[in-house]
């Protein structure tokens, strides 16, 4: 009978934070990270994303008297954290090539040379790889690596920083006579690095350059350089992993032969790069030259063996470099991109190392008289960004600075996207991504001025400039919960409500509804709101609900949660 029972409603109403932006919307205007007003100001810039999307900056500015760092926290409109890593103390100082590597967690590490200012006289022409490590609070003291491993010529310093934030460091080591690429590895627990030793036998390596250096989740590491013989007739690209030692002979990842090139030169894998992924497998790729041409080649590293190499574009496909840039995710998915002529081209990579065809992202037929430098940056879903210098036909040359998407696991690219218009000389552009697809493009626009070419120093900029993507489909909008407690003599029954508007990305085909793990519902994507009823839920537990939305390519957003108790 309704006398003998008591109702009482409770309703608890909780809103999910805004977790997720719509897909190809970068930031516009870009961000300025720094202004220059000295026409040698900076050297280029290079940019790391941790997991949670905060993005971190470094480059060498005012003619390289100081390596300058700062932060992009995830979602804000202007970079922040600002510290000089490194001041010159005499004007016969400079710092050179920085380069930052950043852990998931949002701990980094930066690693540049100092050493003789080219620009002035120096009685003592030696150079000397400094580090500084980022706790999450602070940048360390800014102290050298090695101080036995002073060399007289620029050494190109390489980092790589794993989740526990270790690190390894490779440069070349170099004198008038010789030069071998050397290796030092950093304990973040103690704050040390172990005596830097070479990587192949002094004996008998001719000219080394180029090192790179990559790492996996567990810290293990597999370093790649280009090594010249010493008549300089051909090159070959040499790589060693984890554990490092000098007795271990180098493996041979490309050798050229002598007997294919009839003009007598042989120059075979320059300028290599490589990736590695959170499980240790991993892509290299290069330029081989024979024939008066250039090949882009590439080779997959997998459960510590490389295979047989791929042409990604033909052979003797152009009469200058293509620079290929490799990316590769945690399930095994690679892609690679270079250029060639006004083009700018990319392949694709399934987890079983076979390759696409090159497809052509963009090319001289849109508006860009050339295309340069492409560098790429891919996520855990596979989807991949490209950021290159275009260069614009008109009365007075102007140059872009260009984006293109390719989401999913296609090799299919979405018309470009101009992140930045400017005069004077080219851009040098990198981006980087996390696995949850936040993006970060940084550029430097140089003002007119040039370096020394001679030494091969990088070109001076004026302006550092960066924009940001999330390559996630936009979810569900105005995700909420309520709680409603029924309580009656002999028991309460607790009811959860969650309701959602339709997400603006017109892409989006379907949500997916989890309590906790647990897949509770499907909802296709044709209606403007929606709601959704959990009888018998247990009064008092916690239980935390997620919606997820998936685009037509089975893409999915970021998730949106409520908490209900």
């Amino acid at each position: 009978m309704r006398q003998f029972f008591r109702y009482l409603f409770l309703a608890l109403v909780v809103l999910a934070a805004p977790l997720s932006a719509s897909v190809s919307e970068w930031t516009m205007p870009p961000l300025n990270i720094d202004l220059g007003g000295n026409p040698l100001n900076y050297g280029a810039a290079q940019v790391g994303t941790d997991s949670a999307g905060n993005s971190y900056a470094i480059w060498a500015e005012e003619e390289g008297r100081s390596v300058s760092t700062a932060i992009l926290p995830f979602g804000a409109s202007a970079w922040t954290g600002y510290s000089d890593l490194w001041v010159e103390v005499s004007k016969n100082e400079v710092g050179l090539f920085p380069q930052i590597s950043v852990a998931p967690n949002g701990h980094a590490i930066a690693v540049w040379c100092v050493g003789c200012n080219p620009l002035t006289e120096c009685d003592t022409p030696s150079y000397i790889t400094y580090y500084s490590f980022f706790n999450g609070v602070n940048w360390s003291t800014a102290t050298p690596i090695d101080l036995a491993s002073t060399s007289s010529l620029i050494t190109y310093p390489q980092v790589a920083i794993a989740p526990s934030g270790n690190a390894i460091a490779v440069w070349d080591s170099a004198n008038l006579l010789e030069s071998f690429p050397v290796i030092s590895t950093y304990n973040a627990t103690s704050n040390t690095w172990t005596p830097s030793i070479p990587l192949s036998n002094k004996s008998s390596h001719g000219y080394t350059t180029f090192p790179q250096i990559a790492v996996d989740a567990a810290g293990n590491g597999v370093a790649i350089w280009q090594r010249a013989d010493a008549s300089q007739t051909t090159t070959v690209v040499e790589s060693k992993a984890s554990p490092f030692a000098i007795t271990t002979s180098p493996a041979l990842v490309a050798q050229g032969d002598l007997s294919l090139n009839t003009s007598g030169l042989q120059f075979y894998g320059m300028v290599p790069k490589i990736a590695l992924n959170s499980e240790g497998n991993g892509i290299a790729v290069w330029d081989t030259y024979r024939n008066s041409a250039f090949t882009p080649q590439a080779k997959s590293y997998i459960n510590g063996l490389w295979t047989v190499h791929h042409n990604l574009y033909g052979t003797n496909v152009s009469n200058k470099n293509t620079f290929p840039q490799p990316a590769i995710n945690a399930s095994g998915l690679g892609v690679a991109t270079w250029f060639v002529g006004n083009e700018i081209l990319a392949a694709r990579r399934n987890a079983k190392g076979h390759w696409t065809n090159a497809t052509e992202v963009t090319s001289g037929g849109t508006g860009l008289e050339g295309t340069l430098f492409p560098q790429i940056a891919m996520d855990q879903q596979g989807q991949a960004v490209i950021v290159y210098v275009g260069e614009v036909t008109s009365s007075t040359t102007s140059y872009d600075v260009v984006a293109q998407i390719s989401h999913g696991k296609s090799n299919r690219w979405k018309s470009p996207t101009q992140l930045s218009a400017f005069t004077g000389s080219r851009a040098l552009p990198q981006v980087a991504s996390n696995s949850e697809g936040d993006v970060t493009a940084i550029w430097t626009i140089e003002n007119g001025a040039q370096a020394e070419k001679s030494l091969q120093l990088p070109s001076s900029f004026g302006i550092v400039q960066s924009s940001a993507i999330i390559l996630k489909p936009a979810n569900g909008q105005k995700f909420r919960g309520a709680v409603i407690s029924n309580t009656f003599p002999m028991q309460t029954e607790c009811v959860h409500t969650l309701s959602w508007l339709a997400s603006s990305d017109a892409t989006i085909v379907e949500y997916l509804l989890y309590a906790g793990k647990t897949l509770i519902g499907t909802f296709p994507n044709n209606k403007s709101s929606y709601s959704f009823t959990i009888r018998d839920a247990c009064c008092g537990q916690s239980t935390t609900y997620q919606l997820i939305a998936v685009n037509a390519e089975g893409l999915k957003s970021l998730p949106s949660k409520v908490v209900l108790q």
